[in-house]
């Protein structure tokens, strides 16, 4: 089994969490990371020990997915679920949570035998009957991309260690992940939404404000200006938001899919088929593709309802990053008012079992303490972007000449561009070149002297009509270039 050599890391700093002492340990790796692989990893190892493993899973579907990769990777596994016929135990098993916890309460079943539990979703496994559950292991090691509960605070009651893996940021930098582009569209209301109990929009009442003809409108029409070439993940509210999200497209003749928790694993395997084939285009969901979604095809994320929990929305953006050869990046279309709470899915985040404080709160306090820039959405094309005066998608003049850019804190200083924004640098450099006759090496350098480093797929990036941002850099590099040949 070839791993890739963050993923070999992880494993040797959980083998060293365990030499100190830990026993309930949270692998934390970003979503598209291949945390199943390291999990199959860990099982494989364990069986050439003798040893049983166990890994369980909040839904049917992840419960399938991950058996067949256990099997692809070479280890072979038994099934405990509904509707499965289970064999003799076998040292790897791989089991619904939903399933075990019934089956031992009824007294179908006695707790199977294993040296580690692993948790896939830890953070969906986190009620008292699963806790009580993972409390007969010796080991459990919950696996997450988002180590926190949907209030936003950490998981200490149960863990007592995290081992992370590399940010997403690291990630994209090192070819693994595709860098992600970020549209503010038409918000609802929520005047009359109220929060619950866990500080995010109740259901019922944001599904009410959501669900309005104009607004499901809205969605199609930025899909088309935005995405109408790209496969395109939909959240919505409720099933039946969703569906009239799905009849607008229909209506529209796009090739559009609804999904939800009532939909057949036979129906979503050929979904799933038609979406990697392009037959399928547009797909509707409910949240059950929040996680466990393996579908790189996935170029273009829509979440059409408003979110507080930072958790969930790095779970759903996170869908469109996995790498796939039809795409060089994803976009993100985001109905929403409050992007600037949310932040791009590969900004550094605090992870902490701490369940005292907040994802949010811990990020807010980064935030200002290192005087970082404010989110700006572009009022013509709605693109979000930070640093800068002039919008980098249509080139719209946002701040003018002497106003301060907003930061937090009003405070100027230099922040490192996301991923997109470097490509859409270079890929404006392109077109420089291509107006004056410059060679791509031209290109290359003004790259190279802005960020000390090589554009990622530099090969599969179009020239674009250079900003007046762009065109203000080139010459103040000439100018500092010519200096220099004078002294």
């Amino acid at each position: 089994m070839q791993l890739r050599d963050y993923q070999t890391k992880l494993i040797s700093d959980i083998r060293q969490a365990i030499r100190e002492g830990h026993t309930r340990i949270i692998c934390q790796l970003h979503v598209g990371g291949g945390k199943t692989i390291i999990a199959g990893e860990i099982s494989r190892s364990a069986r050439e020990k003798m040893k049983r493993s166990l890994f369980i899973a909040p839904r049917r579907q992840l419960v399938y997915q991950a058996a067949d990769k256990f099997n692809g990777l070479g280890v072979s596994t038994g099934i405990i679920m509904a509707g499965e016929k289970q064999f003799s135990q076998p040292l790897v098993q791989v089991g619904s949570i939903d399933t075990l916890t019934s089956r031992i309460k009824s007294g179908k079943m006695r707790h199977p035998d294993a040296a580690i539990v692993m948790a896939d979703e830890a953070h969906a496994v986190f009620s008292p009957e699963r806790l009580e559950f993972l409390k007969n292991y010796p080991l459990v090691l919950g696996i997450t991309a988002t180590p926190a509960l949907a209030n936003g605070k950490g998981m200490g009651a149960f863990y007592t260690k995290i081992v992370e893996g590399p940010t997403m940021a690291e990630m994209v930098e090192a070819g693994y992940l595709v860098p992600m582009r970020y549209y503010g569209a038409d918000a609802p209301d929520l005047e009359a939404v109220k929060l619950n109990a866990d500080g995010d929009y109740q259901e019922s009442a944001l599904a009410e404000a959501s669900d309005k003809p104009e607004l499901i409108g809205s969605v199609y029409r930025n899909y088309k200006r935005l995405a109408s070439d790209r496969t395109t993940l939909i959240f919505a509210v409720n099933c039946k938001h969703g569906r009239h999200i799905y009849e607008e497209f229909l209506s529209h003749g796009e090739a559009v899919e609804y999904i939800d928790a009532h939909t057949s694993t036979e129906e979503r395997d050929a979904m799933e088929k038609r979406v990697a084939d392009g037959v399928t285009r547009v797909i509707v969901n409910i949240g059950v593709m929040a996680f466990g979604t393996d579908w790189p095809r996935i170029s273009c994320v829509i979440v059409a309802r408003v979110t507080r929990n930072i958790a969930a929305w790095i779970q759903m953006v996170g869908r469109g990053s996995r790498l796939h050869p039809a795409k060089q990046d994803c976009i993100v279309i985001y109905h929403g008012h409050n992007f600037e709470e949310l932040g791009p899915i590969d900004a550094p985040i605090e992870w902490s079992l701490d369940d005292k404080t907040t994802i949010r709160e811990r990020k807010e306090r980064a935030q200002q303490d290192a005087k970082e820039p404010k989110e700006i959405k572009c009022k013509k094309c709605g693109y979000i972007f930070k640093s800068s005066r002039v919008c980098p998608s249509c080139h719209t003049e946002m701040i003018a000449p002497g106003e301060a850019i907003p930061f937090h804190e009003a405070e100027l200083v230099e922040l490192k561009v996301s991923a997109a924004d470097k490509i859409q640098w270079y890929a404006e450099f392109l077109g420089y070149c291509k107006q004056n006759g410059k060679g791509t090496n031209f290109a290359l350098a003004m790259f190279k002297a802005k960020f000390n480093s090589w554009p990622y797929k530099k090969n599969s990036i179009q020239p674009a009509t250079p900003s007046q941002e762009v065109l203000n850099y080139i010459t103040s590099r000439r100018i500092a270039y010519a200096r220099g040949r004078g002294a």
